[in-house]
């Protein structure tokens, strides 16, 4: 039978627990077996190594008797002794060794001979755990870091604040410098018959129809740094800049989503999603129709992305507007050919840009007047569309909304200023204001207004 002990170090020769580790960060057991030998079990990192008696010892380790050839029990004394390795070449975090001494000719004495003969082993720590660095005072020691450059710098359930590990907020807040306050929104993305915005957690919050899980389906604990909206599916990228999508899968736009990391911009069109990489390449998945998937730039460097009903825009680092898709509203053959654009939105069938002087210029279908009306101010920040209106955030955080009215989406804008950002759906729209968060207008059919949080 063995005995298990949890092993403090306080047989450690001239070396006390706190001046060898930490043993809540590098613990080390010894377990006395039954045949005589000691094991000593680091964990999976560290390892383990067993030592064994001299092959004429019958005497179980540290004064366990064991029977003689008649049955009777003796005392049969032997030590277990252990040392530190410190942290170099044998063991780059340190060690232990063990030493295991038997009395070999049963006179119930350790002689000279006997100690001579003793076996050993070692066993290194394992390398200090996320959040913990070697001490540099050569004990071994893992401390815990209270300064740091990366989150991996500090233990799990900590971050790095300004360059020293805090603990995360709790779900539902934010970090707001050094404190945790109330998540807050941060971005909106309006859809067909469902919307999502993403909190200042970095967290998603979708609403409306759930037909095909693309409300359900949100990964709720899984933080974003973008998000947008099909007609019935939704995607996102990932801290590390993952695509993520969920939803109708039709035509692949789910499930085909690319698996390399490192994208920084996701566009979710009706079929059809595009990603922009941090070179500036795109990618293009979903429904190949009139070439939206193939049809895609093959160039890097672009810098921003957009996808519609059933086109797409890039704007190159350049400035110029580049559009593929279909073309049976002129929104590819109609694109300006002018450099400077800075954004491009792009809906159902018509598309808008912004200019280098922050004007705004649009093309394509006008057959709902989606081209009428069009804005001559010269101070737009930001542009959305989906469907036969659009939508512009202006210098102050105004708001002009200009195509077909539908349900209230043009005549019932705010009219005030502050608005930080904004979501343009089929038949609603969506803004973020710093101090009364989201406010949504238009139909409410699918409760995109009234179940907005």
């Amino acid at each position: 039978m063995k005995t298990r002990t949890q092993w403090l170090m306080t047989a450690l020769v001239g070396c006390c627990v706190s001046a060898c580790f930490d043993t809540s960060v590098q613990p080390c057991e010894v377990i006395e077996n039954e045949d005589g030998s000691a094991t000593i079990d680091c964990g999976e990192e560290g390892g383990t190594a067993t030592v064994y008696p001299g092959e004429d010892g019958r005497e179980g380790p540290q004064g366990v008797t064991a029977p003689d050839e008649g049955g009777a029990q003796k005392p049969a004394p032997s030590a277990l002794s252990s040392v530190s390795v410190p942290p170099g070449a044998a063991c780059e975090f340190g060690g232990v060794s063990v030493v295991l001494e038997q009395d070999l000719d049963g006179d119930g004495v350790i002689d000279g001979d006997e100690r001579s003969n003793a076996q050993s082993t070692t066993v290194c720590y394992p390398p200090c755990p996320r959040g913990f660095s070697l001490a540099d005072d050569g004990s071994g020691r893992c401390v815990q870091n209270t300064t740091c450059e990366e989150l991996e710098d500090c233990s799990r359930g900590s971050e790095c604040v300004a360059g020293a590990c805090a603990p995360m907020c709790m779900s539902g807040f934010a970090r707001e410098g050094g404190a945790c306050v109330a998540a807050t929104p941060e971005e909106v993305s309006v859809g067909v018959v469902h919307a999502c915005a993403r909190t200042s957690d970095d967290l998603l919050h979708c609403w409306g129809r759930n037909d095909q899980g693309q409300v359900q389906q949100t990964p709720l604990a899984t933080p974003f740094v973008n998000v947008t909206t099909g007609p019935d599916y939704t995607c996102g990228l990932t801290l590390d800049g993952g695509a993520r999508c969920w939803g109708a899968d039709v035509y692949s736009q789910v499930s085909a989503a690319p698996t390399a990391r490192g994208l920084i911009a996701i566009s979710a069109g009706r079929g059809t999603a595009c990603a922009l990489s941090q070179a500036g390449n795109i990618t293009c998945w979903g429904q190949e129709a009139q070439g939206r998937v193939s049809g895609a730039p093959t160039g890097s460097g672009y810098q921003a992305i957009d996808v519609g009903g059933s086109a797409a825009c890039a704007i190159d680092q350049g400035g110029h507007v580049e559009c593929w898709g279909d073309d049976s509203e002129a929104v590819v053959s109609g694109a300006p050919t002018n450099a400077g654009y800075t954004q491009v939105a792009v809906g159902a069938s018509h598309a808008c840009a912004i200019t280098r002087d922050r004007g705004v210029e649009c093309w394509g279908s006008n057959a709902s007047g989606q081209l009428d009306r069009i804005p001559t101010e010269e101070d737009f920040l930001e542009l959305d569309t989906l469907g036969a209106f659009t939508c512009g955030l202006r210098e102050g955080g105004f708001i002009t909304c200009w195509g077909l009215e539908l349900a209230g989406v043009i005549s019932n804008t705010p009219s005030g200023s502050g608005y930080a950002k904004l979501g343009v759906g089929n038949d609603a729209v969506c803004a973020i204001h710093p101090s009364s968060g989201l406010e949504c207008w238009g139909s409410d059919d699918f409760e995109l207004v009234s179940s907005a949080p």
